[in-house]
């Protein structure tokens, strides 16, 4: 049974620094099947987003294993440049 990712409350992750950048809005498809839900959540670096997994907030509000399929994953990025 697939469920959909749970809104998360964003005091739990502003604690870390993190901030959303996508949540929700509308998806244009270009090549593939698009993904049902997109979120995308930007922390100053990938110890404080491993930081908010491991904490009691986030696991309090789900459980991982009653959700579902997810790709869940964490990716660096670069901020400022101009490429």
């Amino acid at each position: 049974m697939k469920a959909d990712y749970p809104s998360l409350d964003p005091a739990t992750f502003q604690l870390f620094g993190g901030r959303y950048i996508v949540h929700g809005g509308k998806i244009v498809t270009f090549e593939g099947e698009p993904p049902g839900q997109y979120v995308v959540i930007a922390f100053d670096s990938m110890k404080k987003v491993q930081a908010w997994r491991a904490s009691a907030a986030f696991k309090e509000m789900y459980d991982l294993y009653k959700i579902g399929k997810l790709r869940v994953f964490a990716v660096e990025g670069v901020e400022g440049t101009t490429h």
